[in-house]
């Protein structure tokens, strides 16, 4: 199915306005166990099945996230590069100083 990304964000938007935000902030709740259910499912047995189910829950999480992204407005949306970037950058850091390793430096393109 191919559909712009306009689409998608009004598609997004419209099951956001029609549910609200406090059946949506539910949802995503009951999403994020699912998720977490389905790792512990592959963690403990590796199947084609299980890492269906997982990739499942991964996009109905991610299509929650979106919901909540853009339905916090235009600002959030544009921080969220970087707020996620300087979280890798922190991560990347832990392991540096676990390994030894040289840090690695990397900016985020605008």
């Amino acid at each position: 199915m191919d559909i712009t990304k306009q689409e998608r964000d009004e598609r997004l938007d419209k099951i956001f306005r029609h549910y609200g935000l406090n059946a949506q902030a539910l949802q995503l709740c009951e999403e994020c166990g699912e998720l977490v259910t389905a790792v512990s499912k592959l963690v403990r047995k590796t199947s084609p099945e299980n890492t269906m189910r997982l990739l499942e829950e991964i996009v109905d999480v991610n299509i929650m996230c979106r919901q909540f992204l853009q339905a916090m407005g235009e600002y959030p949306n544009r921080l969220f590069p970087y707020l996620a970037e300087e979280k890798i950058s922190r991560q990347m850091e832990r392991i540096r100083i676990e390994t030894g390793a040289p840090l690695e430096t990397r900016r985020i393109k605008k």
